[in-house]
């Protein structure tokens, strides 16, 4: 997958390359694929990006995970979410109630407890009253950046806030559209194939990269059985920087994306249903909660 960076929003939704298409009934067959590696004795399982990413690394940490969530490495992963959330809430509230002022919707949100899990709340309540107001200003400028980029994000006729679906059921694993914060444009049908049309768009607070576009894998593969043909395109847009990433999505990728999500569920099967825990030691011990009860954790420490 070749990328562009540019720095219009707008300029990022046009593909660098014709669309190709795809037989009628492709995408039924990537939903069957994914459906063998699914025993009927796995039911009621949601797979998210971040399991996915987890399981391939180490099942151990993926395990771990599930019983103690680590803490944000730093401040600025709780920042970075932070201007995520108050544009996906922003755009989201826009498309209901037509355009709000970006200054006071800043204000309203970070004033809005509900908005926050304990770890966030914490981080802003020991901001002082001129850092919350700072903040609220550079999150203002950031939602102004954002619309003046691409305004007809505001247009519900034009984009999709989030994905076409949130998440759909296959077998017994319930599939999380990960990292889709906007949907544009639809697929073209003919007699016997379909053509890509529709852009999955995902904002970050921080430079994109490929590992961005890796993660959204499994919300492409969302989009690939909910619609009955893949996206055409794949863009990154940085919130604070005001620039791009954009990439076509390849036959390639996406067969690459549908055999980490199979490999992802193929090991979910041995932890949940054969308590089969392999561990495989890498930078990510670091951070896993396990890592104190894991022997690679432990030997492995001054190493890692």
């Amino acid at each position: 997958m070749k990328g562009d960076f540019v720095r219009k929003l707008e300029e990022l939704l046009a593909p660098k390359a014709d669309a190709v298409g795809y037989r009628l009934g492709w995408a039924e067959g990537v939903a069957e694929r994914v459906r063998e590696s699914v025993p009927p004795t796995l039911t009621d399982v949601e797979l998210s990006a971040l399991d996915v990413e987890q399981l391939l690394t180490c099942p151990g940490l993926w395990t771990g995970t599930k019983l103690d969530v680590p803490f944000p490495s730093c401040a600025g992963e709780l920042r970075s979410q932070l201007f995520h959330d108050v544009c996906v809430h922003y755009l989201a509230t826009a498309a209901i109630w037509g355009t709000v002022h970006p200054l006071q919707f800043a204000k309203d949100y970070l004033a809005a407890d509900r908005h926050f899990g304990a770890l966030q709340a914490t981080w802003l309540c020991l901001m002082s009253e001129e850092d919350r107001k700072e903040l609220a200003s550079e999150l203002a400028s950031c939602l102004t950046r954002l619309v003046s980029s691409w305004p007809g994000l505001l247009d519900s006729t034009a984009a999709t806030i989030g994905a076409v679906r949130d998440s759909l059921t296959v077998g017994g694993v319930r599939l999380l559209a990960s990292h889709v914060d906007a949907t544009v444009g639809v697929h073209r049908r003919g007699s016997d194939a379909v053509w890509p049309g529709s852009v999955l768009v995902r904002f970050v607070a921080g430079e994109p990269t490929m590992k961005h576009v890796e993660e959204m894998s499994l919300g492409v593969l969302v989009h690939t059985i909910a619609t009955g043909c893949p996206p055409l395109r794949i863009v990154l847009y940085d919130l604070l920087a005001d620039d791009g990433f954009g990439v076509d999505v390849e036959r390639d990728w996406l067969e690459t994306a549908i055999g980490m999500v199979r490999a992802a569920i193929r090991r979910l099967v041995q932890v949940r249903l054969h308590g089969v825990v392999e561990v495989e030691p890498g930078v990510h011990c670091v951070t896993c909660p396990l890592r104190s009860e894991c022997d690679f954790g432990v030997s492995e420490e001054d190493k890692w």
